[in-house]
C-alpha cells in the first residue's frame, strides 16, 4: 500500500483534528539526534521509505522503488508534518495540514529509531529506521 493512499484515512481522522488544532511544533519536541542524516526504513510491504526530519516540523519523505539488479529509482517526494499530542507522540498532518495518522517514537538514538504509525480503524504499524548520511532505501 502507498503512503499516499493512506491519506483516505484523513476522513476518520476528526479526534485528530481536535488534538492537532491548539499545539504547535518546537524543536525540542524531539531530540536532537533526529534531525542529523536520513532515515531509512526497514522495507514494510514493499515500501521503502527515507525520512528527513526538520526543526519546523516538518518531514520530507522519499519514496523509492528497488529493482532486482540492486539498483533504487526515487518515485516521489512529499512533506507531512507534526503536530505534538504529549511527549514523544503526534499528529501526522498532510501537505494541507490535514491529519491523518498518529506517530508515536518508541525508542531513539543516534543510529536508529523506532515508531509506532496509527490509522483511524486499521492495525498500527511498527516501523524501524537506521540512520544514513544519504537519502538512499534499504534494498535488499
Amino acid at each position: 500500500m502507498k503512503f499516499y493512499s493512506f491519506l483516505s484515512f484523513a476522513f476518520f481522522s476528526t479526534i485528530l483534528t481536535a488534538c492537532s488544532s491548539s499545539s504547535s511544533f518546537k524543536a525540542n519536541d524531539l531530540k536532537s539526534e533526529i534531525y542529523n542524516g536520513y532515515w531509512a526504513m526497514y522495507p514494510v510491504e514493499n515500501q521503502y521509505r527515507v525520512l528527513k526530519f526538520q526543526q519546523n516540523g516538518s518531514v520530507r519523505i522519499y519514496d523509492y522503488s528497488c529493482h532486482n539488479d540492486g539498483t533504487y529509482s526515487l518515485n516521489e517526494t512529499e512533506t507531512v508534518y507534526l503536530s505534538p499530542i504529549r511527549e514523544n507522540q503526534f499528529t501526522l498532518l498532510d501537505a494541507q495540514k490535514k491529519p491523518f495518522a498518529k506517530y508515536e517514537f518508541l525508542q531513539l538514538n543516534a543510529q536508529r529509531f523506532q515508531a509506532k504509525q496509527s490509522f483511524d480503524k486499521e492495525r498500527p504499524l511498527i516501523l524501524t529506521y537506521t540512520n544514513l548520511k544519504g537519502a538512499k532505501p534499504l534494498c535488499y
